[in-house]
């Protein structure tokens, strides 16, 4: 699996298909204050980006891989997360 889930936290690693879109909604539809840990992936299909932009996750680690980082980090975080870290 490239998606692992424990309590609070979602890790994606390597390439994330479309085939774990599904079980990534209805974690984090159940999840309290989730927290999505991309420090391994590489590729994210972009159903898992859709589901990530319109949850509440936060963003704890983002990704090493450059177009990830440059290009779809900021279509995840949250505006308001954006806005925040701007302030700093």
């Amino acid at each position: 699996m490239t998606i692992v889930y424990d309590d609070h936290t979602v890790r994606c690693s390597g390439v994330c298909p479309i085939e774990e879109a599904p079980q990534l909604l209805e974690w984090l539809q159940n999840a309290a204050d989730p927290l999505v840990d991309l420090s391994d992936c590489t590729y994210l299909h972009t159903a898992i980006v859709q589901i990530l932009h319109e949850s509440d996750a936060r963003l704890v680690a983002a990704p090493t891989d450059p177009f990830l980082s440059r290009w779809i980090v900021p279509l995840i975080r949250p505006a308001n997360a954006q806005a925040k870290e701007s302030q700093r």
